[in-house]
């Protein structure tokens, strides 16, 4: 039994060396999931247009997560713009339409009535 004990590799030594290398993976990791929360929630648009369902892959999974949004998960800025749609309607236009819905449409009438007193 006393031979045994003694030709095991000593678990201090093994700890030792382990720790560092724990702590270096897990800033790596923690690293890799803040800048992809960070990089999620900055795009207008993202694969499969499910935010939360990519918050749960990158929190779940630990490296492998942030990693595989970086690669499949992220849309670039021209995909992004075709995938919203309106989105990339001019300020104008958005905001008349945003007058309607909140005031009822313009009525030409009245439009023409407010063009003659300005000029008259």
């Amino acid at each position: 039994m006393t031979l045994l004990i003694t030709s095991m590799p000593c678990a201090a030594t093994d700890m030792k060396t382990a720790i560092p290398i724990l702590i270096v993976v897990a800033i790596v990791e923690l690293t890799l999931i803040v800048l992809a929360i960070v990089d999620l929630d900055r795009r207008p648009a993202v694969t499969f247009d499910r935010k939360w369902l990519w918050v749960l892959v990158i929190v779940l999974f630990g490296v492998i997560g942030p990693v595989v949004y970086f690669a499949i998960g992220r849309q670039e800025a021209a995909a992004a713009e075709e995938a919203a749609g309106e989105r990339s309607a001019p300020a104008a236009d958005r905001a008349t339409a945003a007058a309607d819905v909140l005031y009822g449409a313009r009525e030409e009438s009245a439009n023409a009535s407010s063009d003659e007193v300005r000029k008259g």
